[in-house]
């Protein structure tokens, strides 16, 4: 079993989810020897994450936001294909400086506020 400070490569799959009124463009992360319907259908996982992300409504392709991180329900997806071409071998980037900060997380909530007006519950 690796340890956790071992490096894995990872491939970041450009993918696209329809969800409901949404549509999700963004990066599905695999590993490489693993294929994309594989990585989707692995057991005992509810929920997929995605990096770098634009929601935008369905109907109008207007967006509603742009994210960095976003946990997609698998029960919930209408659709989700992977762009021609594949992913791309991602590398382990190197820790931020301490005088770099961080850009500050969106306020709870507020990303669920914005699909309300879109998605009414």
């Amino acid at each position: 079993m690796p340890e956790l400070s071992d490096h894995l490569d990872k491939m970041a799959e450009k993918v696209t989810v329809f969800i409901g009124n949404l549509k999700i463009l963004g990066h599905m992360h695999r590993h490489p020897d693993v294929r994309f319907s594989d990585e989707w259908n692995r057991e005992h996982r509810d929920f997929v994450p995605l990096t770098d992300c634009t929601i935008a409504d369905r109907s109008t392709g207007k967006t509603v936001d742009d994210v960095r991180f976003v946990m997609v329900c698998r029960d919930h997806v209408d659709l989700i294909y992977p762009e021609a071409g594949g992913g791309k071998r991602i590398v382990r980037e190197e820790p931020e400086a301490e005088n770099e900060k961080p850009e500050p997380e969106p306020e709870q909530g507020v990303l669920r506020k914005r699909l309300r007006r879109i998605r009414p519950t």
